[in-house]
């Protein structure tokens, strides 16, 4: 009875401090969580739609002269032109492409025949004066993959203008230092796109008849503000 008496009070003296030393022993070491999130899937990058494509364009357009063909003979003088142009270019990547241009313009030249006054047959429109270019170019596609490709051309080339006058006819002939278009073609099709455009053409006419007034200078500034529609052909397409 006695021993158990003393086991008892021994309980109850060792309960408590067992406890307390549970309670103050060391907390556990904190729980790392692998919070690192897997990386994101490899994308793939898009379509090539340009690079080793064949692109044939063709445009019709009107261009509006200015500048000069000589002293005292401006450009405008030629009258509104209206023409068509063909460019044909090759995809060296996904942005660029290179090829060739050429374009032929027909002018009313209606102003220019005030240098004649007696023209003895105005139905023969011996003020009418014509133009043809070619020249080799580099265009920037700004866009991949969709319907709409915008598009910046620059290139130089070499210019021929013929004009008819009662007195003959009438040749120059140039460097054309400046040739920019802007545009951009919508893709109804993967092989069919059509859109409008815009540009500036800039030479210099070096080849001239005798000037009409007065000693000429040896070289003219011809420029031409051109607008246009054009059709293009994507092989294989797009």
């Amino acid at each position: 009875m006695l021993a158990r008496r003393l086991l008892w009070s021994l309980g109850l003296l060792l309960g408590p401090t067992t406890a307390l030393a549970a309670a103050t022993a060391s907390p556990p070491g904190p729980v790392v969580v692998d919070d690192d999130e897997p990386p994101p899937p490899l994308v793939p990058p898009a379509k090539d739609t340009l690079g080793g494509h064949l692109v044939v364009g063709a445009s019709a357009f009107m261009g509006a002269p200015f500048g000069e063909l000589q002293k005292g003979y401006a450009a405008r003088d030629l009258g509104a032109g209206f023409g068509g142009m063909l460019d044909l270019g090759f995809g060296l990547s996904r942005a660029v492409s290179i090829g060739v241009w050429g374009e032929g313009l027909a002018y009313s030249g209606s102003a220019a025949c005030r240098f004649w006054p007696n023209v003895p047959d105005l139905s023969r429109d011996p003020c009418s004066a014509t133009s043809f270019t070619v020249g080799p170019f580099v265009r920037y596609h700004l866009l991949q993959g969709m319907r709409l490709d915008p598009w910046i051309l620059i290139g130089p080339g070499y210019r021929s203008i013929t004009q008819e006058t009662p007195s003959g006819t009438k040749a120059y002939a140039g460097f054309e230092y400046l040739h920019v278009l802007i545009g951009g073609d919508y893709y109804l099709t993967s092989n069919l796109g059509v859109g409008p455009f815009i540009g500036l053409d800039g030479g210099v006419l070096a080849k001239r008849p005798q000037p009409l007034f007065g000693p000429g200078v040896k070289t003219a500034w011809h420029t031409e503000f051109v607008a246009g529609l054009r059709v293009v052909l994507d092989i294989p397409g797009k």
